[in-house]
């Protein structure tokens, strides 16, 4: 027996649920934290996000933005 995963999919995300999909095991402040974390380390995925429409404080991520940050990170597990 195999258990599929579903396909992740490219749309809007609040920035708390792209960090929850990414963080599963932590609470919602928790993952955000973490996923700021994570762009702190990757100058260049802050670029691309950037050079996507993003700016600092944004609550919420346009397609074109989820798939640079998967496309850093990979699927959220």
């Amino acid at each position: 027996m195999s258990i599929e995963k579903e396909e992740f999919i490219i749309k809007s995300y609040t920035w708390k649920e792209i960090a929850c999909l990414y963080n599963s095991g932590f609470k919602p402040d928790t993952a955000t934290k973490r996923l700021r974390q994570w762009l702190a380390i990757h100058p260049t995925l802050i670029r691309e996000l950037e050079e996507a429409g993003w700016k600092k404080g944004m609550k919420v991520l346009t397609p074109m933005q989820i798939k640079v940050l998967v496309g850093c990170l990979g699927d959220p597990p």
